[in-house]
């Protein structure tokens, strides 16, 4: 998370005099300490203004991402099972990412089912 925070701390300072970006969020595998297997790539989200014609659009997928991100963080051992099926997933979807995005959709569909009320 050191190196998310560095690259959080740049965008801040490059934003520092644009009145449009009012959130940076680490969100991802990364974001979550010490039991997610992830890939060397770190997810941070940038949050503006409204833009009227892309707000319904973006709005709920970034609630949807940072309460992910918080769920996980506040009950490791989701976390850990979460870690483990990226594990094994990676492994049999190695040449398509796009599988293995989508074969992640049902526990990430399970958590934030289970975010919304927590």
């Amino acid at each position: 998370m050191k190196l998310a925070e560095q690259e959080i701390a740049n965008l801040k300072e490059l934003f520092k005099d644009n009145d449009w970006v009012v959130d940076i969020q680490h969100i991802g595998s990364t974001a979550v300490p010490g039991f997610l297997a992830a890939k060397p790539i770190i997810d941070i989200y940038l949050g503006v203004r409204s833009i009227q014609e892309t707000q319904e659009e973006i709005e709920p997928n970034w609630k949807a991402r940072i309460l992910f991100r918080d769920y996980l963080r506040s009950y490791p051992q989701e976390g850990e099972e979460y870690g483990i099926l990226k594990m094994e997933l990676s492994h049999q979807h190695s040449l398509d990412r796009q599988a293995y995005t989508d074969a992640k959709g049902d526990f990430i569909a399970k958590i934030l089912a289970k975010s919304w009320v927590y």
